[in-house]
């Protein structure tokens, strides 16, 4: 086979593969949210109720519907952890980042 006949096959075939995984992908702007992959529906709903009270209880300066969604859909995540890896709370992990986010 020759170099060029190997370098049309390498290239048709990458491409086919690009297209063929950006045609499976959602559209972006479909407006139709992801499921949350990971997320246990009772412990969700559990920790954004608890992070909606301590929002009110502490003057969170952020709409607190939105720091509860964001803090729950973080502290309920159960992704598997790397053995031997140092990972920081889950809580003060979720308040911070739902603080930034809303």
């Amino acid at each position: 086979m020759s170099f060029e006949l190997r370098v049309a096959l390498y290239a048709a075939a990458t491409g086919g593969t690009v297209i063929t995984g950006a045609f499976m992908m959602p559209p972006l702007t479909s407006g139709e949210s992801a499921p949350l992959v990971g997320i246990a529906s009772e412990g969700f709903e559990e920790a954004q109720s608890a992070e909606f009270s301590f929002c009110r209880r502490a003057n969170v300066p952020a709409d607190c519907a939105c720091f509860a969604r964001r803090a729950g859909i973080i502290i309920s995540n159960e992704t598997p952890r790397v053995p031997g890896m140092i990972y920081p709370s889950k809580e003060q992990l979720a308040r911070d980042q739902a603080l930034i986010a809303c």
